[in-house]
């Protein structure tokens, strides 16, 4: 089984041992995109919804309310594994793609809170793997909100290397989705003191 913790855990310690094993473990997560993609349909979403776990497909069952900060961890593993090896040929062809397509999950899921004047994140699991219906987890709103940020900083490097045109219209994005990420990026509610 792969978890979530493969991102988080195990990649930092390839990337800088063994980048080819890192960059396995990636494309494993590029394979199920469009599983991912199939998760992310049946729930009402855009873009691509990993599950808390998976093995031989991308569409292990996942429950409603589950660790959802699954797709977040996989764009943090792109990121670390880009920034550390510069695999710009990954980054281009497997990567960008993996963090879009997880940060359009998010963009659908957040709620916007008038009251509070920031968007939240309600009826989730955290990294706990125990307390379930939680409201603002820390971890995983502070994790979407680096995600969205990182979300719009990738479409900036597309469009510098000349590759955001053809791939935003392959996954059919609407005009306004990168401002509206940015726009939660930054008013992402933290539940933390």
């Amino acid at each position: 089984l792969v978890f979530w913790d493969t991102e988080i855990y195990m990649l930092p310690f390839y990337v800088h041992t063994d980048p080819a094993a890192a960059r396995a473990l990636l494309m494993y997560r590029y394979r199920f995109l469009d599983d991912a993609r199939a998760n992310a349909k049946s729930m009402g979403k855009r873009g691509a919804f990993y599950p808390w776990n998976s093995s031989i497909t991308g569409r292990a069952a996942h429950w409603t309310g589950w660790q959802e900060h699954v797709g977040s961890d996989v764009a943090y593993g792109v990121d670390w594994y880009v920034r550390a090896t510069g695999d710009r040929e990954f980054f281009l062809r497997y990567g960008a793609e993996l963090i879009i397509e997880t940060a359009r999950y998010w963009q659908d899921r957040v709620e916007f809170d008038a009251g509070k004047g920031q968007y939240v994140i309600r009826g989730l699991m955290g990294p706990d793997e125990i307390h379930g219906g939680i409201h603002n987890n820390t971890f995983t709103n502070q994790l979407v909100k680096w995600h969205l940020r990182r979300a719009c900083l990738v479409v900036e490097e597309l469009r510098q290397a000349g590759a955001w045109d053809k791939l935003c219209e392959r996954l059919g994005m609407a005009g306004d989705d990168v401002a509206k990420w940015r726009d939660i990026s930054e008013r992402m509610y933290i539940n933390f003191n």
